[in-house]
């Protein structure tokens, strides 16, 4: 007996580090799966590409935990298939954690609400992020785009988009730093200066102002273009990001941010409709650009 679990992965588009100090964040998921397949096995092991069975084997002690179903269960095999980039900001542990999630109850032959998935999958993602925010593995759950804001509980509230989003191009550089370590960083600079603070605080105002502009590319993307040169501020650019968004504007995008949080990573561009961004992604010359639109997600040939 076999059973299977899948989740998405995510594109924040405001909130960063914001989120973590109780301001809102926007996010919504991406075509890109994760697939987990649960299998009985001599052993409780992974089945993935060998470099990740380093950062995933300790896992497995951790699992009983999160899921005592699996006490009364014989060991599994857990094999994992994953579209998404790992490791530049598109939510891929939230994701294998949402996956793993749902294949476990589908084992256990139990059907659990999204607010019982969302939970358990957060309880994972502790193992990689020390505290996460428990945005990743929300969207990745619900499935939708939408407003969290968490307030106090384990979990933020969410709040499901009314309107369309704007034509986006979605890409990544790499990365120099990893999430935890580019989190620890931010707060170590607020622990010794006002200023970072005050960025921060302006980068949940954009939050909040941008819920109402979603179906409106040019203030949507004025909103993005004034959160990245927050987050420019607080040192956690990349020059290189810094000036693709800066041609992008000359090539007529609405504007632009980096994603996630920071140190290279992904990144999105704001454009008026379809046409203007398959223009502006033939004029930038960046290896794969995506172009988002109504949910379909499409890679342009340049």
């Amino acid at each position: 007996m076999s059973a299977v679990g899948s989740a998405s992965a995510k594109l924040l588009l405001f909130g960063e580090h914001s989120a973590v100090y109780g301001f809102p964040a926007l996010g919504i998921p991406l075509p890109w799966k994760t697939t987990v397949k649960l299998v009985r096995a001599e052993n409780m092991q992974w089945k993935v590409a060998p470099r990740y069975l380093p950062r995933l084997n300790p896992l497995l002690s951790k699992l009983p935990e999160i899921f005592p179903e699996l006490h009364s269960l014989s060991p599994l095999e857990i094999i994992v298939h994953s579209e998404t980039p790992i490791g530049v900001g598109f939510g891929s542990s939230g994701a294998l954690c949402v996956a793993l999630t749902r294949a476990v109850f589908s084992q256990i032959g139990q059907h659990a609400q999204a607010k019982e998935i969302w939970s358990r999958a957060h309880a994972l993602e502790a193992y990689f992020h020390t505290n996460p925010s428990g945005i990743d593995t929300g969207i990745s759950t619900m499935e939708q785009g939408g407003y969290l804001q968490k307030k106090g509980s384990i979990l933020p509230s969410f709040q499901p988009f009314k309107k369309k989003l704007p034509c986006l191009i979605v890409g990544a550089f790499p990365r120099s730093m990893n999430t935890s370590d580019l989190v620890s960083g931010l707060r170590q600079k607020m622990e010794t200066a006002f200023e970072p603070m005050e960025h921060i605080e302006h980068l949940g105002e954009i939050a909040k102002l941008s819920l109402d502009q979603l179906d409106c590319p040019a203030t949507f993307g004025e909103l993005a273009t004034l959160a990245h040169v927050h987050l420019k501020a607080l040192g956690i650019s990349i020059p290189e990001l810094d000036s693709l968004l800066e041609k992008a504007l000359t090539l007529g995008a609405c504007g632009g941010k980096l994603s996630g949080s920071g140190g290279g990573g992904a990144f999105y561009i704001v454009c008026e409709n379809r046409n203007s961004a398959e223009k502006i992604i033939r004029q930038l010359e960046f290896p794969n650009l995506y172009l988002l639109l109504d949910s379909s997600f499409e890679k342009i040939r340049q």
